[in-house]
């Protein structure tokens, strides 16, 4: 696994599962298959990977971020509503480590899914709950790259305002802005 050679690395913990299926690093195990199912862009076995993740191992460490992944992959396979939804599951989780980049990527998938009125929500939500955080000024400049595709300059243009009033140097300002 930490080779990368992902497609020998499941059979060698599936082997591992099948001897011990509640040994010691058996959730790191079914943790490790799901990460090497999306890195081969295997999602839906990483999806049922991850689900017996969640059922047996429903305290699991890896379970998080490892749902975090998944629904980054999910995105990138152009799947935007699937990936929306398995997004908001990991903000609803309460999980204030991952929330930040789980509403970040909830916003660009409902963005992805042309879902703009939903988009803008989700983008606000990321701006006024994370202001701090580098997504919090890329989540402002999204509502007004938004606003102004739906042709409505007046609030583009409040959005624009507001980012520069919060961001006035622009060296300060988060990448990619």
């Amino acid at each position: 696994f930490d080779a990368k050679r992902y497609a020998e690395a499941i059979p060698a913990f599936e082997a591992y599962l099948a001897s011990k299926p509640d040994g010691e690093v058996a959730a790191d195990a079914l943790t490790s298959i799901a990460w090497s199912r999306i890195m081969l862009g295997q999602l839906d076995e990483a999806s049922k990977t991850l689900e017996t993740l969640t059922s047996r191992f429903p305290t699991s460490k890896g379970l998080a971020p490892t749902r975090l992944r998944l629904a980054w992959a999910v995105l990138e396979k152009d799947k935007p509503a699937e990936a929306a939804a398995a997004f908001q599951a990991i903000v609803a989780s309460g999980d204030e480590k991952l929330a930040p980049e789980a509403a970040w990527g909830r916003a660009r998938a409902l963005d992805a899914a042309k879902q703009t009125d939903e988009a803008l929500k989700a983008y606000a939500l990321v701006a006024e709950k994370y202001p701090d955080g580098e997504r919090g000024g890329l989540a402002t400049l999204a509502q007004a790259r938004l606003l102004t595709d739906a042709k409505r300059p007046a609030e583009a243009a409040a959005i624009y305002e507001r980012y520069l009033h919060d961001h006035p140097d622009p060296k300060a300002a988060p990448k990619g802005a």
